[in-house]
């Protein structure tokens, strides 16, 4: 009775998964945007990933055929062509137009573009901000929780950006963490509340 229901939710996982790493390689590999920042470049890239997502994954889950035996590497390598097409275009008009874009706006700007047109699923996202480490609760789902280092801020702004949340609730002293601070507010500055 619920075998359309699992059929759907496979296929909506496989084709976040090949968005996520094969897109995100993909441009990583073919856009050439000179951001000094690793942090704002990381959040510029994961920006560009999640934007128009459900387009990629019509294209995905139209070519997706579940089986016994699925091999990623061998759809995305030989029947997903329109994808990668579509990923070419994208990095091409964005290496044609961020130079010409950067004289007026920063990439802070244009990361908060991309994020603003994806289509937000998430309302409300809280950050629980402690001495020794930084979670995450996205609606009922368990904390994402993170060592407190320098090496996660990277991690930390991916994974907010990959649910495009209306609304951050920052719990704790966010001036604490001044990477973090800096990451959250030039990317999503009008969706931050904070609680002390």
């Amino acid at each position: 009775s619920q075998k359309c229901y699992i059929k759907s939710a496979i296929l909506n996982a496989i084709s976040d998964g090949i968005i996520n790493v094969y897109k995100y390689e993909y441009l990583l590999q073919n856009v050439f945007v000179k951001i000094k920042n690793d942090v704002a470049y990381i959040a510029f890239i994961k920006s560009l990933v999640f934007f128009d997502r459900q387009t990629d994954k019509d294209l995905i889950i139209k070519n997706l055929v579940l089986t016994n035996y699925l091999n990623i590497d061998g759809l995305y390598n030989f029947k997903l062509a329109e994808l990668k097409q579509r990923w070419s275009d994208i990095a091409n008009i964005v290496n044609e137009s961020i130079p010409i874009m950067l004289q007026n706006k920063s990439v802070a700007d244009i990361t908060r573009y991309f994020i603003d047109s994806t289509t937000q699923e998430i309302k409300e996202l809280h950050l629980y901000l402690a001495d020794d480490s930084v979670s995450l609760k996205i609606d009922n789902n368990e904390d994402l929780c993170y060592a407190n280092n320098t090496d996660n801020i990277s991690e930390i702004i991916t994974e907010i950006i990959s649910v495009c949340p209306k609304k951050i609730v920052v719990h704790g002293n966010l001036n604490k963490y001044q990477e973090l601070s800096q990451a959250l507010t030039s990317v999503f500055d009008s969706k931050i509340y904070l609680l002390n």
